[in-house]
């Protein structure tokens, strides 16, 4: 591949929270994810305080992402953005969470990635992050991610799909 075949995409979503941006915030960390994310599985390879923080490194190895990955917090500026570089073999993605707080105690979040292949495979992965694909993954990630600052207790991946996709098939 040279740059004029290069693949790249963006993508964003936007979720609204009933919680604080400090008490959100806290939970976008690779330790944490632990507490709220099915099925998150994570290698910590550095960090001086044991969570998230400006150049932890970790790594994911998720097959539907073509494999090992090595995220690295580029960005700490609690509570309001985090952000990571995930390099694997096939594409580097950087994710940005910015939050800002909304009315009635709770905060928004806007998650943007921005995708680049690396090769053929990983212009085929990214064929896959269609708009509707993405905005149903991240709906079940908000609806983990509020189920647990709500009860402080993990919600099933099963259940957060299935009510992603019952919400997104409601009319307005």
């Amino acid at each position: 591949m040279d740059q004029s075949t290069t693949t790249r995409i963006v993508r964003h979503y936007r979720a609204a929270h009933r919680a604080p941006a400090a008490d959100v915030f806290a939970l976008l960390c690779p330790v944490r994810e632990y507490d709220w994310i099915e099925p998150w599985q994570c290698m910590l390879i550095h960090s001086a305080s044991g969570v998230a923080e400006l150049d932890c490194v970790f790594k994911t190895d998720f097959a539907q992402n073509g494999g090992p990955e090595t995220w690295t917090c580029s960005c700490y500026d609690p509570p309001r953005r985090i952000d990571y570089v995930i390099v694997g073999a096939h594409r580097v993605t950087r994710l940005s969470i910015l939050l800002d707080e909304a009315g009635g105690g709770g905060c928004n979040s806007v998650w943007t990635r921005v995708y680049t292949a690396l090769d053929e495979k990983g212009a085929r992965l990214l064929a896959g992050i269609d708009e509707a694909t993405y905005a149903a993954q991240h709906a079940a990630l908000e609806r983990m991610l509020n189920h647990y600052l709500a009860t402080g207790a993990r919600l099933t991946l099963d259940a957060a799909l299935g009510a992603a996709s019952a919400h997104m098939d409601e009319p307005g």
